[in-house]
């Protein structure tokens, strides 16, 4: 909720966030997609109502009124670390499927997929860049969670942290599409994991949170 007219501390405008009773809310049913299916992320309608003050807070100069270091490490650092690990899972599953793929992918005849160098060299690449990007999440939160013990992190932290999961959404999204490609017409099916695991990743790097948007922040 942004209140007309009125700013934080830092003069940007003033966003809250507000709980209110689920009977006041209804969910739209419009989750038709082709990517995250399973997360029944529909539209809601919130019925008008007053809710009192103490139903809302700032969501980035929230006063922390309990837990330790993880809480502390800022409001965007535990949905950046899940996104994180949805963006490096998928990209993770996509790499073992195509490796078995290639073990058993005739690409010539009476050569698997798999002994061809061109394969080799592929997967090299994509299995170091995946083991980067999940190198530079653990790096970055590490950081911020020690920093964190003992105190209120800075800024540089937080930002480092939410770039490091943009960054391995833009490098999940190569693997995945690397993996894709390789499977030629094979992914294409209904159903079939490589092919999930492109549209979830393509659906996921549009969250605002990790998506063009975030980098420019």
């Amino acid at each position: 909720y942004l209140v007309e007219g009125e700013t934080d501390g830092l003069g940007q405008p003033l966003f809250l966030l507000g709980m209110v009773p689920r009977e006041t809310v209804s969910f739209d049913g419009n989750w038709q997609v082709l990517g995250l299916r399973g997360t029944a992320s529909y539209d809601i309608t919130v019925a008008e109502q007053l809710v009192h003050q103490d139903f809302f807070f700032q969501p980035f100069a929230a006063p922390q009124l309990r837990g330790g270091a993880f809480y502390r490490m800022g409001f965007m650092a535990p949905p950046c670390i899940a996104h994180s690990a949805f963006a490096l899972g998928v990209a993770r599953r996509a790499l073992d499927e195509w490796r078995e793929h290639a073990k058993l992918k005739e690409h010539l005849p009476g050569i698997k997929a798999v002994d061809m160098h061109s394969f080799q060299r592929d997967f090299a690449i994509a299995e170091a860049e995946l083991r980067a990007a999940e190198a530079y999440v653990r790096r970055s939160f590490d950081l911020l969670f020690a920093a964190a013990e003992g105190g209120p992190p800075p800024d540089a932290l937080r930002i480092d942290g939410k770039l490091a999961a943009c960054h391995a959404f833009r490098t999940g999204l190569k693997v995945v599409q690397t993996a894709f490609t390789a499977f030629a017409t094979t992914g294409l099916r209904d159903g079939h994991p490589i092919q999930r695991c492109f549209r979830d990743m393509q659906a996921g790097n549009a969250h605002v949170l990790t998506g063009e948007a975030a980098l420019i922040d």
